[in-house]
């Protein structure tokens, strides 16, 4: 399967059920996943692509399944929970609601992750170039390291794993932190 547009952006909405077992290519629009489902295959997000999980259900991405690109993924609206047993590795990644379970063996690393709402249960290893934080919830027994910027202006990071930051690190607001090594320049705000 191949979403693709014309010289403009348009959003693809399912209000059925996909079960990826080969590859979906978002190529330049936004793939909204309303109904939850179980995936073995892998989701490719072309730059400026979006991939959306919405609702209230279940979408479970399985120890064969991959999802990657230079594009976005996003779980938004009514708190859906995602389940990522395979490879996560998508540009961006935005959480405002829900929960996020990141339990994979294969490498997971992300650009850009942003957490204003929800929780990130990663219980796998995650490297993330730059991390922000404005509410919600990191917690998990992986270890996640931040190799560029983190920015934390409310929210909780806890959970037996380790936050390690090795970049810019600027923290504000109220904020609950368990398991950090911050090295590297340190602001508050």
């Amino acid at each position: 399967l191949t979403v693709t547009s014309g010289t403009t952006a348009f959003d693809v909405t399912l209000d059925a059920k996909l079960i990826n077992q080969g590859t979906v290519n978002i190529d330049a629009s936004n793939l909204d996943l309303h109904v939850g489902a179980t995936h073995t295959g892998s989701f490719n997000i072309a730059s400026g692509a979006t991939l959306r999980v919405r609702d209230t259900d279940t979408h479970t991405f399985g120890a064969a399944s991959a999802i990657g690109g230079a594009g976005k993924f996003v779980q938004t609206i009514d708190a859906p929970t995602v389940n990522v047993a395979g490879t996560f590795n998508p540009a961006e990644l935005e959480l405002g609601v829900g929960q996020f379970n990141l339990t994979g063996t294969g490498p997971s690393s992300v650009g850009s992750v942003s957490i204003s709402g929800g929780q990130l249960n990663a219980n796998a290893a995650l490297t993330v170039a730059s991390l922000s934080q404005s509410g919600g919830t990191l917690t998990g027994s992986g270890n996640v390291a931040v190799t560029s910027h983190f920015g934390w202006n409310s929210g909780t990071v806890t959970g037996t794993g380790q936050l390690n930051t090795s970049g810019l690190t600027e923290l504000g607001g109220p904020a609950l932190v368990a398991n950090a090594y911050l090295e590297g320049t340190y602001t508050e705000r």
